[in-house]
Formats: structure tokens, sequence, C-alpha cells
């Protein structure tokens, strides 16, 4: 698979995740619940140029959390609450790097893709 339509598909199925979430917690209770909720930041690593995942990779969000991309490249960052906000960022020990700057969290799990890439040489 292309690593453009990898993406793609990757991403839509993300969105699918967040609009079952939101419907879930529609019907699920109180405001008071859905602050209490457990918020997890949920993802893959890939290589921008093939496409493929990417292992052992550092990944660092909000509130100091932390987590290691497994061989399919999947990592969790846990102990996030509703409302936290700020950079999702990985970088790989050969240099490639990604960030991701999420808004104010809502219960539950959000499901994103990071993309790492080489940063540019200097000359």
């Amino acid at each position: 698979m292309k690593p453009a339509l990898a993406t793609f598909v990757l991403a839509l199925a993300a969105l699918a995740a967040c609009c079952a979430d939101e419907r879930g917690s529609a019907r699920s209770g109180s405001a008071s619940s859905a602050a209490d909720a457990p918020v997890t930041i949920a993802g893959t690593l890939l290589d921008a140029a093939s496409g493929e995942p990417v292992a052992n990779v550092t990944v660092r969000g909000p509130r100091s959390s932390t987590s290691r991309s497994d061989e399919r490249g999947r990592f969790e960052l846990r102990g996030l609450a509703v409302g936290d906000e700020g950079d999702v960022n990985a970088e790989a020990s050969d240099g490639r790097k990604a960030s991701l700057r999420v808004r104010p969290l809502r219960g539950g799990t959000l499901e994103v893709v990071l993309n790492l890439v080489r940063p540019p040489r200097e000359e």
C-alpha cells in the first residue's frame, strides 16, 4: 500500500473511532462522569518515506506521559485527564522525528498517527 493511502486509511479509521466514542459518551451519562473518564492517546508511528511502522521509539505527551512503540509501531500514552492539551512528540534513535499538537482532550481514547521524518540537513 502506498504511504499516502496508508496514512489516509489510518486517519479515516481514527475518525470513525472518534465518532463512535462521541456517540457512546453522549448516551452514557452526565457531564461529571465524562470529566472523570480516563483519557488515553493511542497511536501508530510510521516512517513518512516508506509508510512502514517504526518500533522502539519513545513517545512523549502531556503530563510527562511516555510510551515506547511496539513492533507494529503502536503506542499508548496513559494517565491523562479530560482537558489536558499539549504536544505529542516522537524521536527515533536515527534522528527521525514527529510532532502533533493535541487540543483539550475528552474522555476515552484519542487515536493518532505520527509520521516520522528526517530533519533537513544543515549545510
